[in-house]
Formats: C-alpha cells, structure tokens, sequence
C-alpha cells in the first residue's frame, strides 16, 4: 500500500498543491441569505493576491469543473466542463495528442476554444473527420476544438468520460459570479510546506481572520488515505486473530480426536519401547504437520487472490516475503501449541489400558 501512495505522489507530482474551502467551517450567522458554495468559495482575486504575495509559488491556476449539456455534431454528449487557465496544463503534466492546450490570449480575450481529452467514451464521436476543425456546443455557444489530450487516469480530476477543457475567462457566459473551486499551485518541491503555509495565511488574512480554506497537496491527501486503511487493517488483524483462535480450537479437537481413535495404536508402541517423549513428540509433529499444510496453502492462495484482485482494479501488488514468513511461523506456532495438551494427553495413556481400549 506504501508503494501504491508513493507511486501516485509522483505521478501527481510532490511539488503540486492546491487550495479549496474547508465547507464545514461555514458561519451560518454570516450567509447573508447567499447560497453556501458561492458564499465560501474562492475568488479571482484571492488567486492574484497568493499569486503576488506567496514568495515561494512558481506558478498557479485557476480551476473550476462543471457539468451542463454538450452537443457534437448533433450528439448530445456526458462530459465535464473545466475551465481552467493555461498553466494548469504545466502544473498537472497533460499530454497533447494534437494542436494545442489554451493560450494566454484565449485567456485575456475569453476565446471561445475548447480542449477535448480523448477518453474511449469520445472515440466514437471524434473518430469521423477532423475533431481539430469542429465545435462543441455547451449551452447553445460554440466552442472551437483546438486540441486533443491523452487522457490520464490518475489526475486529481478524474472522469471516466473525460473533461472538455476551456478557458476560465469564458466562465462569464455561464456564471455571473465570480467564484473559483480550486486554485492550483506549482512550487519547487522543498519548498512545499513553506508555501502551503504561506498561501493559508494570506487567505485567512483576506477574510477577516477566518479559517476558511485548507491546503492540500498529493502527499497529505494519500497520508490520510493511509490511516483510513491503517485503520481497516488492524481491524481485519483483529478477525484474523480471532480466526486464529477458533483454528486452533479446532486442530486442538481433531488432535483429540486422533488420540482417541489410536488408543491403541499408542499402547502398542509403548509395549514395544516408545517413549512418552517419542508419542508426544509424534503428535506435535502431526499438529505442526497440519498447520504447515495450512499455512502454505493460505500464502499461495493470499498471493494469487491478491494478484487476482490487483488485475481486477488496476493496483501494483507488493508481497512482503517477511510478512509471509512471519504469517508462515505464526500458523506452525498456533499447530504446535494447539496440538501440545492432545500430544501430553497421548504421552500419559496407560499402555495396557490403551490396549484394551475398544
């Protein structure tokens, strides 16, 4: 799991944070009978202010993702609107397939262009002629395609159908407000912390003091993922354990079981000079024996249910050979203790009480 969480910091990017409100913090007092998101969300001006004043930020953009009715070529399409600025391209690594990203003067003229990510949902549509040379329709307004992205799997913005990227500026034909949902920043990567900091105390400083938004960035967004998992792993540590007890019970039964049948099996080895070390030690052997069976079994079947589920999701799988062995000795362990009182109790029998054993 470590792996998976450090695979996708990297692949986001650990120079990358972002900034958004923290929505449960809202003062109910203070509404102003204003809806709650437009209420607390930033604004563009929030954006130049860290712009200007974070010392530490090399660059920065704008981000706000919505989902309204798109035609193509006369097919109504279900995909998300992100209008966003030309930088973000920089700050999230998107790959063009062909023509271009925004521009700065798509920003400055609110140009009416559009970038289409290519997900497989699209390739049916973007499959007939020129997709460079045609228009999206988003609420009766054309938007010129200019380019063509690969889309990536692990942005921060996922969508199975893609994103139909357009310039921030444009947002004035939708929205009269003006609001962003997110703001993106890039930084030199030792400089993270210091910049997350700084970028949360100008804004609390530009709202009255108030705690508003938080900063978030690859590495603290997965950390918490990973004590939501910690958690669920030593809750399933605790039914394995508990597992582990009614297993032993359970060997411990069957190794009594043993016993009884083999009455006098035991007599007549100890009339022909068995030991009660050699009798006891033979049905710790048959106990360890079974957990060994066991406990090979369980990390074989571990390993391919997980390589299994792994193909299923698309994760990387790590196996810990320590943890395998620990988990191997753990199982023989649990044989050798549960088997030990059916073992003692063997070793104890009478031999000629054993033999006349029906």
């Amino acid at each position: 799991h470590s792996r998976r969480i450090q695979q996708e910091i990297d692949k986001i990017g650990a120079d990358v944070f972002w900034m958004r409100p923290k929505r449960q913090t809202i003062n109910l007092e203070k509404m102003e009978n204003q809806p709650l998101f437009f209420r607390q969300s930033l604004k563009y001006a929030d954006l130049k202010a860290l712009t200007f004043y974070n010392t530490k930020i090399i660059r920065s953009s704008g981000f706000i993702q919505f989902f309204t009715p798109i035609s193509y070529n006369g097919q109504q399409l279900e995909i998300n609107i992100a209008a966003t600025e030309p930088s973000y391209a920089i700050i999230m690594k998107l790959e063009s397939i062909s023509g271009r990203f925004l521009s700065e003067a798509d920003l400055i003229e609110a140009r009416k262009v559009c970038v289409i990510e290519y997900s497989d949902y699209l390739k049916k549509y973007l499959s007939k002629g020129n997709p460079l040379q045609s228009f999206v329709c988003i609420e009766n307004i054309k938007f010129k395609v200019i380019g063509l992205l690969n889309k990536k799997s692990e942005s921060l913005r996922p969508s199975y159908h893609g994103n139909i990227y357009i310039p921030l500026t444009t947002l004035k034909f939708f929205y009269s407000d003006d609001f962003l949902e997110t703001i993106y920043f890039q930084t030199d990567r030792k400089y993270v912390k210091n910049a997350m900091n700084q970028a949360e105390e100008i804004l609390k400083s530009r709202h009255k003091g108030e705690n508003l938004f938080e900063c978030v960035n690859a590495e603290k967004l997965f950390k918490s993922a990973e004590k939501l998992t910690r958690t669920a792993s030593q809750v399933t540590a605790g039914i394995a354990m508990i597992s582990l007890i009614v297993g032993s019970i359970g060997i411990m039964n069957i190794m009594l079981v043993s016993v009884t049948e083999r009455t006098r099996e035991i007599g007549l080895r100890k009339c022909v000079g068995a030991k009660k070390r050699d009798v006891r030690n033979q049905f710790l052997i048959e106990a360890a024996l079974l957990t060994t069976v066991g406990g090979t079994m369980g990390i074989a079947l571990g390993i391919l249910g997980a390589k299994f589920i792994a193909s299923l999701i698309n994760i990387p799988v790590a196996f810990s050979v320590l943890a395998a062995i620990i988990g191997f000795v753990f199982s023989v362990s649990i044989g050798i203790i549960s088997g030990f009182y059916p073992a003692y109790k063997a070793s104890k029998l009478d031999p000629i009480e054993a033999l006349r054993y029906e």
